[in-house]
């Protein structure tokens, strides 16, 4: 007889099922890993502990030069320090004026009068307009159908960029529609001061450098500028180190 050719004999297919303990075992080393994985991410992102507080006082900063015409480079006691030069000065400039915005300046004549476009809602509201920024001692005049020129303004505006901001004074004025804006709205006038004071890539001296850092220091809040973005970032030594290997 021939033989006859033996056929592979198929075995069932046997699921794989996890008994509830090793399902239990399982779920608590993936929670164990996920925790491990965030504290990891966390230190990562973990922000210097000197930009914890907006009251933490600035570390004794020394300059070594300016980056790119925008940011100052200084050495300190943790590692490199970079400043943002534009937020640094508005902090500045903020602080300041919230302090002398309502006092009586020194008022300084304009040899070319600040001419500003203005709507017909603007025209039309004038003398309200007047009342409401006799507080920062600025007084607008009609100038033909659709102009108002400003003919004198207090010391404190002398390096802003001046129709720029009174633009932008009128605008937040209308918003407001308050007699006592200049009054109420001293933080916002600041803000708004402060932005049309400072210049982008400005290359700046060691000594203006130098004196830029000075006057951070002193302010209330030398970490943020005034709207909340941050001034200076501090690259730890260790982070340098690690960074080129050592």
């Amino acid at each position: 007889e021939e033989s006859q050719e033996e056929q592979p004999v198929e075995t069932p297919k046997q699921e794989f099922v996890l008994d509830e303990q090793a399902r239990k075992e399982i779920t608590k080393e993936a929670a164990e890993d996920n925790a491990m994985l965030a504290a990891l991410q966390a230190k990562v992102e973990e922000k210097s502990s000197y930009n914890e507080t907006k009251t933490t006082p600035l570390p004794l900063l020394e300059v070594i030069g300016q980056y790119k015409d925008s940011y100052i480079l200084a050495g300190c006691m943790q590692g490199l320090a970079v400043i943002d030069q534009k937020a640094a000065q508005a902090r500045v400039e903020y602080e300041k004026l919230q302090t002398t915005l309502n006092d009586h300046p020194v008022m300084m004549d304009l040899l070319v009068p600040v001419t500003i476009h203005a709507s017909d809602d603007e025209m039309q509201r004038i003398e309200e307009i007047n009342q409401a920024m006799q507080e920062l001692h600025l007084s607008f005049e009609p100038f033909g159908k659709d102009t108002l020129m400003v003919r004198s303004v207090p010391s404190w505006m002398k390096d802003l960029a001046q129709e720029q901001f009174l633009n932008d004074l009128l605008d937040a004025f209308l918003q407001e529609k308050d007699l006592h804006f200049a009054k109420t709205q001293k933080k916002q006038i600041a803000l708004l001061a402060s932005k049309n004071s400072v210049h982008v890539h400005q290359k700046l001296t060691m000594e203006e450098m130098k004196n830029i850092l000075i006057q951070l220091a002193e302010c209330q809040n030398p970490w943020n500028d005034p709207s909340g973005r941050p001034i200076v970032m501090i690259v730890e030594e260790s982070q340098l180190l690690k960074g080129l290997g050592r």
